[in-house]
């Protein structure tokens, strides 16, 4: 592992784990096993840390969600795809949890992560133009209800975290995705015919005994 890689790694183990605020760069450094120099050279401040920790974060939900959506694509897709989603913002569930503080703090990071957000915006509103296309939803070209299904998934993975850092401090992060991803469900239970319903009332079945 390179060193950059092995420092921005480290980093966010700690902010995970002791809360970003109460980690300096010579915690980081001393860590590391590393003079307070050397760890500036390749992350001169916490911001530099907090930037690529947003790029990791970006390009994994990137990956996840740049899969191309065919005839095929169903609910079930969109709830395993969002998983992923929820999966990586685990990793790093730190700058969930201090989002606004922290785009507050930074103001080019908070510009980078406003045009990422509308990216966002627009791959879950071609998803579900997807779904309702493959007769997943019954939407029949509701533009007004889409664009309402799309604020309320991309408001729900912003935020979904701290809801949990309050309600279930200390439950395992397996179980919480669980439970946020079965929310993310609910919002869509009123446009799924039948069928869809029980496709995916198996999907969390199966994803609960796995």
């Amino acid at each position: 592992m390179k060193t950059r890689e092995r420092i921005w790694k480290t980093a966010l183990t700690l902010f995970n784990e002791r809360g970003f605020a109460n980690v300096s760069m010579r915690d980081i450094a001393a860590d590391l096993g590393m003079s307070p120099g050397n760890l500036s050279y390749h992350f001169p401040n916490q911001e530099s840390l907090v930037a690529e920790h947003f790029r990791q974060l970006a390009l994994l939900n990137e990956e996840t969600l740049t899969i191309n959506v065919g005839p095929e694509f169903c609910m079930v897709d969109f709830l395993r795809h969002y998983r992923q989603v929820y999966e990586n913002q685990f990793a790093f569930r730190y700058l969930l949890l201090n989002l606004v503080p922290l785009l507050d703090s930074y103001p080019l990071i908070r510009e980078e992560y406003l045009q990422r957000q509308q990216s966002r915006r627009d791959v879950i509103f071609h998803r579900i133009l997807a779904l309702a296309a493959n007769q997943q939803l019954a939407l029949k070209g509701d533009l007004d209800t889409i664009h309402r299904l799309v604020g309320q998934v991309a408001i729900q993975a912003r935020f979904w975290l701290s809801d949990a850092h309050l309600s279930f401090p200390g439950k395992p992060g397996r179980e919480l995705i669980q439970y946020y991803l079965r929310l993310l469900s609910e919002i869509f239970f009123p446009y799924l015919p039948e069928e869809v319903v029980r496709q995916s009332e198996a999907f969390f079945l199966s994803s609960s005994q796995a």
